[in-house]
């Protein structure tokens, strides 16, 4: 059975497998709305509620039952279905979605609600759309201690700036699923929605006791600095934290499940899935089938079969790599880009600037590779820049990519978006690509939103050989102080894998 068809089946076998949950204890957790006078100058129903937030009027009967008789702010209760007021606070199904949809306890003023019929799947919140507010401080961490940065070779060797001019991510919402993010970084100050928690319950969560959320948002979203460093790749997008865990070293699928439909349900562009969340789970293979389903790119981690480093890319003998699967789809390095899983799911694998691959990961299970080992970020707590290794940070380098590119042509699906990294990748090595290794190469965030006429040249079409691509007409050496490490563009400094030249 191909992977699409295993996630269609798992999303199938979810809505099959529901079951009613067992009644929510006191004072728990629950999805609710607060009744306004009028939504778009029409005075709000029952019915236009349930079709607004749950996709269909007739499910307006849902929201009855679960609010019938309960006391209400103002001391009334719902009794009629034609009648609320202004304020009223309504209990909704596990599974409502949209603005003005709330999740944690209702206020001490409003009786508790009897338990929804639907099952909560360990909580989905929608994460709040508001503006960037002051941190908040209910969430405390201990103090780390910060690795230092050292040179900064993965932006000098993508060289994200180099895009800005056609893109800079805006108006893109990228969903950070991992530890939280710490919205007090000053270089992400105004780029952090408040997101969701599905550890501790309600409210913002814009704490990060781990690091790893704050360090993938800032390779995302960082403001550039005065002395030019530690910049995101997108500046003008902005990051959404759906925190899964606080400290403990696994979470459960169902709650990585909830936090992708969170990301969903919040409008977020594209998601990036950390090093907590495991796709090969049924659940979570379910959720991310149907967050594709909604448009949205998903960049998550290529799986790995092992922690031990690869050999060099490009300078590996026959052999030094895993022997291709001949289940995976892919494992030919032969397969056309719509024979891959999704065309807008990326699978990333994490590299060294020693062209090391960080982990041993499942041959044909790569799409691309960006920086990951030895990635310089930003750390918590006001421990300013740090240095990290893991191929979530490569993850994160492919979601500001992704939205530079939905930025640059709105118009482009998820599966456009997904193409035009695969293809703009540099190759690695005299390979077909995709490679079962190293996929269509290392991202290249300036070509793939350049126009047509001024983009690199294309790469090679699956089954061409990396090194039979025609050489650009003309080239450009990039001036000292650009951000390349100089004049070191056309690379011929440390990177072992061949950079090709470039039209601009």
């Amino acid at each position: 059975m191909s992977w699409t068809n295993r996630v269609a089946l798992a999303l199938a076998v979810l809505l099959i497998v529901a079951v009613p949950a067992a009644p929510a204890a006191a004072g728990g957790y629950v999805k609710y709305y607060r009744v306004a006078a009028a939504h778009d100058d029409t005075p709000e129903t029952l019915t236009e509620i349930s079709l607004r937030l749950l996709g269909s009027g007739e499910r307006a009967g849902e929201i009855y039952d679960l609010n019938a008789g309960r006391p209400q702010p103002d001391g009334a209760s719902l009794n009629d279905p034609a009648t609320l007021h202004t304020g009223w606070l309504l209990v909704l199904p596990w599974d409502a979605a949209g603005p003005g949809v709330r999740y944690g306890t209702l206020p001490e003023t409003s009786a508790r609600p009897k338990p929804s019929a639907s099952p909560p799947r360990d909580a989905t919140p929608t994460a709040s759309a508001g503006p960037n507010p002051s941190p908040s401080t209910s969430a405390r961490c201990p103090a780390g201690e910060p690795v230092r940065p050292g040179p900064d070779w993965a932006r000098d060797r993508l060289a994200a700036q180099r895009a800005w001019p056609s893109s800079r991510g805006g108006d893109q919402l990228v969903a950070i699923v991992d530890s939280g993010v710490d919205a007090a970084v000053p270089q992400l100050r105004g780029h952090v929605r408040p997101g969701t928690d599905l550890v501790a319950g309600p409210g913002r969560r814009d704490a990060d006791c781990l690091g790893t959320g704050t360090a993938m948002a800032a390779i995302v979203a960082a403001q550039p600095a005065e002395d030019g460093a530690l910049a995101g790749v997108a500046p003008a997008a902005t990051v959404l934290p759906i925190r899964v865990l606080e400290a403990e070293p696994t979470v459960p699928a169902a709650r990585q499940a909830a936090a992708i439909e969170a990301a969903v349900a919040a409008r977020a562009t594209v998601i990036a899935l950390g090093r907590y969340v495991d796709t090969t789970d049924g659940a979570v293979a379910g959720a991310v089938a149907a967050a594709l389903d909604h448009n949205v790119v998903v960049v998550v981690p290529a799986p790995a079969t092992s922690d031990a480093p690869t050999a060099a890319l490009g300078s590996a003998a026959a052999g030094a790599f895993p022997a291709p699967s001949a289940a995976g789809t892919g494992a030919t390095g032969s397969a056309e880009p719509a024979a891959l899983p999704a065309e807008a799911l990326l699978r990333v694998a994490g590299v060294g600037a020693d062209g090391r691959q960080l982990a041993g990961y499942r041959a044909g299970s790569v799409d691309v590779l960006a920086p990951g080992a030895e990635v310089n970020s930003l750390g918590t707590g006001g421990t300013g820049p740090v240095t990290g290794t893991g191929t979530h940070l490569a993850v994160a380098f492919v979601a500001g990519e992704a939205a530079l590119i939905r930025a640059a042509d709105p118009k482009l699906s998820a599966a456009e978006v997904g193409h035009r990294v695969r293809a703009t990748a540099d190759p690695v090595g005299p390979v077909q690509v995709p490679d079962p290794q190293s996929g269509w190469g290392i991202i290249n965030p300036s070509g793939s939103v350049l126009p047509p006429s001024a983009a690199p040249s294309a790469s090679p079409t699956p089954g061409q050989a990396a090194d039979s691509v025609p050489p650009a007409a003309v080239t450009e050496p990039v001036p000292a102080g650009s951000g390349r490490g100089g004049d070191c563009w056309p690379c011929s400094c440390s990177f072992p894998w061949p950079v090709p030249a470039r039209t601009w």
